[in-house]
């Protein structure tokens, strides 16, 4: 159910006494005004203007409310009420607004004044959810004014922690004092928030309070206690840390390790390196276990950054470790270390160290790129030790560049895998010329899997001259060398390999040979600049070949396109051999050009055979989208595909191209699919695809494309695309001289039901006018503009256009929840029937009240409960039709006069949304007069 604002009640004098003292302050709210109900309206006029759309918008509003005088922020927080009492969305929204519009710069006094008076709300609100609202708005714009009205909320534990937080973000001198204050004989829950913002504050003034919690029994106040603690950087806080490398549980001891680690960043950043230093050096020497390494690797890299250039002893002590996560981190440190004499030392530490180390040292020193280490490295390629070796080879890649070609590309003869991987990346990394040229001489005289590393080099860097030298490896003894060799052959072909290529193709037996062969055909053909010879060699093979040959040659020729290849492929979709017959529809369905379309449409109207539909619709889709087809041949060509389509799957490809065709024909072809249960989502793409503007394109025009995205907006899966929708059908029905009745934002236009037409006729001007002010206040509090939509809340009554009408045409988009149960009443009078279709099947959309004539809709075409439907009313004479989600569900059907049975309906009167005790919305009313 909607929840409703719940009315301020009158405040207290002692509210507009409290107010009076800030006067000076209230720069922003004009002269005082009469403090009477007669304000309400006005401040309710602007909150169902809210949430605001832009932040323009939201200012507007805030400066609104300001101009309503002193009472306002009183009277908004006087609504505020607790989650499940009341809805006070809007309330919330004004509230913010103010927040963030005074906390604007230069608006000093403006800020003042509204923390004030949220701090009045904050003393008389009962709720302690209200409270911790208000405290989130005082956060935003709270001050030193502020202090002492947060100070009184940290004995409730409840909105403790939010009122600290909101102290911390002053941050002023008696915020900090209130707190430490406060912290004395405070429940562990208390103490806990506030030790948790002195942290965030990195107060010292706190630290001889917050010592004693850093022992204390409970968990959560000491973890508190020792990062605040932490956080201080105080000298004095020390004592607090100094016991935890021996003496902390097991399960803290990592956690305050890293806590104590904190502090010593915060001493150095103090200007305290030396305590900092030992702090970092205590934890090094403390903590050994093996789960303990990342604590040492961030001691270490605290260490680093205190002492600079100076932890070079440190790093070389470091890498003597067991724990090879500490080691890599010592590394990656002296990576970048600027000490001057730093290579030599490694290379000192390379030369005593093992294998192992020996190798972390030399990916190291690779890093460092300092060409003083080349010597060691070049020793290192000799080493007996693999992981040596290979880490030297790396190193020397990146420290020699191009001029250690000559010492890496000996390793290629290994065969060794990890070192042809290495020698690969040496090469692919220098000059093309350079790299293509070593890789050419050593391709014959290398182990396969060398061999295969080369071919990929001269493939990465297009080797044409090297080509022959390639397809002359297809048929390598080598599995992984032909494998590489039948993979690059595309990149390095040239157009007189072409001959070589088909006899390949037309002979090969291994299907694994098949495609790259054709992708390297392709590649060859396509060098020729002669786009409609390109074919000639396939379509000259193609002349003796068979079968499985024949499929292989076919499927080359759309990517060569040219007459040529399209008469071959033509002529073969009428081959006997269904496998040639189904290979050349794929192979049209694939063309890159229009001309492929004629042959397309033919196998679509003559062919029996289901998946030779599918291949033929795929291909006629996606041709239909191309550019230099005129629009008219793209919708008519649709149009022919959609009359022959018959399959689900078939038809779902033709509303995908439906979307790329912008044109009234392929607009209604969409809108027929809306109406089936298994297209409907896709055809509202369509729709959507087709009418909207975009990238610059026009949208389309008119009504038949308002009805088609009327239809299609409750189908959207995302919010953003429904708002988007429903904005552009609006923006055509008004061009089509529809008027909205609803704007989206205020109830402008609309009143309070007053009785039924025969006794309103009854009242007098003065009676009227009584009765619709206190039908009107009633409205008021029960129908709520959110979210763009006009809510009720399921009290009250109806809501009632302020004028008549006669003859028109009606748009409302409406949602119930379940059970719910509405209407629209015509000229005043009951109704076209909304409704719950799972309790009455019917449907809605009938004249519910008629007796004479059909009362009943002529099928159920609701949406489901919950979610947006749309009427079309046309009200003409006495008759009325109504089109639900499209659907015509009453057809010029008579309206009787319910209140007057022997009376014809009305000739005039108001529309009235109406309230039968269950929630539900509306929105997107528009209207059109009929003469």
């Amino acid at each position: 159910m909607t929840r409703r604002i719940a009315k301020a009640p009158r405040r207290p004098s002692g509210i507009i006494a409290a107010f009076a003292l800030g006067l000076a302050l209230f720069a922003w709210l004009g002269a005082a005004r009469a403090e009477t109900d007669s304000d309400r309206p006005s401040l309710d006029s602007i909150l169902v203007r809210f949430p605001a759309r832009t932040v323009a918008d939201r200012d507007a509003l805030a400066a609104e409310l300001m101009s309503l005088g002193r009472k306002t922020v009183a009277d908004l927080c006087a609504r505020l009420a607790p989650a499940g009492i009341a809805d006070d969305s809007l309330v919330r929204f004004a509230l913010d607004a103010l927040a963030v519009h005074t906390a604007r710069p230069g608006a000093v006094d403006e800020r003042v004044a509204l923390a004030k008076a949220l701090a009045d709300g904050l003393k008389n609100a009962s709720s302690a959810e209200v409270k911790a609202f208000i405290i989130a708005e005082l956060q935003l714009v709270g001050g030193q004014e502020s202090v002492n009205a947060l100070t009184a909320c940290l004995s409730d534990g409840r909105i403790a922690g939010p009122a600290a937080r909101a102290l911390g973000v002053i941050g002023s001198g008696s915020a900090e004092r209130n707190l430490i204050k406060a912290l004395g004989g405070a429940p562990p829950d208390i103490q806990v928030a506030i030790v948790q913002t002195l942290g965030r504050m990195r107060s010292r003034r706190a630290v001889a309070k917050i010592l004693p919690l850093a022992r204390d029994d409970d968990e959560e106040l000491r973890m508190a206690a020792l990062e605040a603690l932490a956080q201080s950087g105080e000298p004095a806080a020390a004592a607090a840390f100094e016991w935890i490398p021996l003496l902390a549980p097991a399960a803290e001891r990592t956690q305050t390790a890293s806590l104590y680690l904190l502090y010593g960043r915060r001493l150095q950043e103090n200007g305290d390196r030396k305590a900092s230093e030992e702090i970092c050096r205590g934890i090094l020497k403390n903590y050994l276990q093996p789960t303990e390494s990342p604590v040492r690797c961030q001691a270490l890299s605290l260490l680093s950054d205190i002492l600079g250039p100076a932890v070079l002893d440190d790093l070389l002590g470091a890498v003597d470790s067991a724990d090879k996560d500490y080691r890599l981190r010592a590394l990656d440190l002296a990576e970048t270390l600027s000490h001057p004499n730093a290579t030599s030392r490694w290379l000192d530490k390379w030369a005593q160290a093992q294998a192992e180390m020996k190798a972390e040292i030399t990916a190291m020193l690779g890093r460092r790129r300092d060409p003083e280490a080349l010597p060691a490295v070049r020793e290192g390629l000799k080493d007996p030790d693999r992981s040596v070796r290979l880490a030297a080879m790396a190193a020397l890649a990146r420290l020699g560049g191009e001029e250690t070609l000559p010492e890496l590309l000996p390793f290629l003869s290994s065969g060794e895998p990890d070192e042809t991987a290495i020698v690969k990346e040496a090469l692919l990394s220098i000059t093309a010329e350079r790299a293509v040229s070593a890789a050419a001489g050593l391709l014959d005289g290398v182990p396969p899997v060398s061999q295969a590393a080369l071919i990929e080099v001269l493939a990465e860097r297009r080797a044409r001259p090297h080509a022959d030298r390639i397809l002359g490896l297809i048929r390598s003894d080598s599995e992984e060398v032909s494998r590489a060799a039948l993979a690059g052959l595309e990149r390095i072909v040239r157009a007189e390999d072409l001959p070589r290529l088909l006899e390949l193709l037309t002979k090969s037996a291994d299907a694994a040979e098949t495609a790259p062969l054709q992708n390297a055909l392709a590649a060859a053909a396509l060098q020729n600049p002669d786009p409609d010879r390109r074919a000639d060699p396939i379509i000259k093979a193609l002349v003796a070949a068979t079968g499985s040959q024949r499929v292989d040659l076919i499927r080359i020729l759309p990517r060569l396109g040219g007459t040529q290849a399209l008469a071959a492929v033509l002529a073969d979709i009428q081959n006997p051999d269904p496998l040639v017959r189904a290979v050349a529809v794929h192979s049209l369905s694939l063309w890159p050009s229009p001309d492929a379309l004629e042959g397309l449409l033919s196998v679509l109207k003559q062919s029996e055979d289901r998946k030779l539909h599918y291949l033929a619709v795929q291909g006629l889709s996606r041709l239909s989208g191309d550019p230099g087809l005129a629009a008219a041949d793209r919708s008519g060509l649709l149009k022919d595909v959609w009359a022959e389509a018959a399959d689900p799957g078939v038809i779902k490809l033709v509303l995908q191209a439906l979307s790329r065709s912008r044109s009234p024909e392929s607009l209604a072809l969409a809108a027929s699919a809306l109406d089936d249960p298994e297209l409907r989502e896709l055809a509202a793409e369509a729709v959507v695809g087709i009418a909207l503007p975009d990238s610059g394109a026009e949208g389309l025009g008119g009504m038949e494309t308002a009805l088609a995205l009327k239809k299609a907006a409750p189908l959207m899966r995302f919010e953003s695309d429904l708002k988007r929708v429903e904005e552009y059908a609006a923006a055509l029905l008004v061009r089509e001289g529809f008027v909205p009745l609803f704007d989206g934002k205020t109830i402008s236009g609309w009143k309070g039901l007053v009785g039924d037409p025969p006794s309103r006729a009854k009242m007098v001007p003065q009676e009227l006018k009584k009765a619709q002010s206190a039908a009107d206040d009633d409205m008021r509090r029960h129908w709520r503009v959110i979210d763009g939509c006009l809510a009720f809340d399921g009290q009250g009554h109806s809501l009632c256009t302020a004028r008549d009408y006669a003859d028109f045409e009606l748009f409302v988009d409406w949602k119930i929840e379940p059970q719910g149960d509405s209407g629209i009443y015509m000229r005043g009078s009951p109704q076209v029937q909304i409704w719950d279709p799972a309790r009455w099947p019917e449907g809605s959309g009938g004249l519910y009240n008629n007796q004479t004539h059909p009362s009943k809709p002529l099928r159920p075409a609701d949406n489901p409960v919950g979610t947006w439907n749309t009427f079309r009313i046309l009200m003409k004479g006495d008759r009325v039709t109504v089109w639900l989600n499209g659907v015509l569900v009453v057809d010029g059907v008579v309206m009787e006069n319910y209140w007057e049975r022997d009376e014809s309906i009305y000739a005039a009167g108001q529309i009235e949304l109406q309230a039968h005790s269950t929630p539900l919305s509306f929105k997107n009313i528009l209207i059109r007069l009929i003469n």
